[in-house]
């Protein structure tokens, strides 16, 4: 069952853990490719697909709708980030106004109090989004793999 489970943890994602077996995808497969025939050859396969990193993604969501854009969201990404700098904007502009002009408006105050509000909602939704994103680009490039390669016999589950 060794084999089985390492190909297995070949696909899981990086924060999941099991005691007395490999965490690192590259060390799980070259574990695997140790192992009898045929293994190593859905090992080598298994190297050759990318998966998207749920870490990096996250890092990149930092500016929102990066790290769709780093999921391949292209157009998903320029909308989120023009909607940050448009609530960003919503902030500055208001309170740059009010102080050049030196004058209060209510409905400047309210602009400006609006712009962190859509910034933090905008900046929130991208994050989970690309988190999502990594997570369905990775569940789709783990079925195509699978459908094109199917599992070898294993003795240990009667086949």
């Amino acid at each position: 069952m060794k084999p089985l489970a390492l190909y297995r943890l070949t696909w899981a994602y990086p924060n999941v853990t099991v005691s007395g077996l490999p965490r690192d995808r590259d060390e799980i497969l070259r574990a695997l490719q140790s192992e009898p025939s045929p293994w190593p050859s859905i090992a080598a396969d298994a190297a050759r697909v990318r998966l998207k990193s749920q870490d990096a993604a996250m890092a990149w969501s930092i500016l929102p709708g990066a790290g769709q854009i780093y999921t391949g969201k292209l157009g998903n990404g320029t909308i989120r980030l023009s909607l940050a700098l448009v609530s960003a904007a919503a902030l500055v502009v208001p309170i740059v106004y009010m102080a050049k002009h030196d004058e209060w408006s209510w409905q400047a105050t309210a602009l400006s109090v609006v712009g962190p509000m859509g910034f933090q909602v905008s900046y929130t939704t991208a994050y989970q989004d690309a988190q999502r994103a990594v997570f369905e680009l990775n569940e789709r490039a783990e079925a195509a793999f699978e459908a094109d390669h199917p599992l070898p016999p294993c003795p240990e589950r009667g086949q």
